[in-house]
């Protein structure tokens, strides 16, 4: 008995049943892969790679899923790892020296990459994100190591005029410094110290205030006399 075919047409309605999307070969007899801009194989979203509303793995994307994308304006993403105090911030930025978040991770010496954060420098804290002290070699004009007033310059030095207190060396800034002064009141000096730094005494060759005459000596046998103040 010879074998009775279906009718052209009944062959191909029955094939038709077994060309369907999402079962690996899609209606049109293409493979189905994640990137080919259709949400199939259980899929949840294929924008034909990176977006805004898909991962390139096609799944949604969300800050803490341990998948970086920059579509959707993440510059990181360390999944559970997310925190303000760690690289990667909780909401996937990178955490960043100014960023106002200070970040305690351990850097490659062990130390914490960051000691405090204020956005740039403050009384509290160096644009470097490192506690301010004078000797840090970081010069902080918020920071005051001393009451002589703000930072000025850092590293002392006196050789290159900086002070023990981080403050430039001259006369007039009202601290004694050495060498050459001997004393410092201030820009217009003081009752016990002139202008250009030394005490107030006969015979320093300056017509300090009470004084009538000064010849940078203390005999009376010239024109000026030690009495004359």
């Amino acid at each position: 008995m010879s074998a009775i075919w279906p009718s052209t047409s009944r062959r191909y309605s029955r094939a038709w049943l077994y060309i369907t999307d999402g079962d690996g070969c899609s209606a049109k007899c293409k493979s189905e892969l994640c990137g080919d801009g259709i949400v199939n194989n259980g899929e949840q979203c294929d924008g034909g790679g990176e977006s805004a509303t898909c991962n390139l793995d096609c799944t949604v994307p969300s800050c803490g899923d341990g998948k970086v994308n920059k579509k959707a304006g993440e510059e990181c993403d360390d999944g559970a790892n997310n925190a303000d105090d760690r690289d990667c911030t909780a909401g996937c930025k990178r955490n960043v020296c100014g960023d106002g978040l200070v970040n305690t991770s351990k850097g490659a010496d062990g130390n914490p990459v960051e000691y405090c954060d204020t956005r740039g420098a403050s009384a509290t804290c160096n644009a470097n994100c490192t506690i301010p002290s004078c000797g840090d070699r970081v010069v902080n004009p918020f920071f005051s190591p001393s009451t002589d007033g703000h930072e000025q310059c850092d590293p002392p030095d006196k050789d290159n005029g900086c002070s023990d207190s981080c403050r430039l060396e001259h006369c007039g800034n009202g601290h004694t410094d050495p060498p050459g002064e001997e004393c410092d009141e201030g820009p217009s000096g003081g009752p016990h110290c002139s202008a250009d730094c030394r005490f107030l005494t006969c015979g320093n060759g300056i017509v300090d205030p009470g004084e009538e005459c000064d010849d940078r000596n203390t005999r009376d046998d010239d024109s000026c006399l030690s009495s004359n103040t």
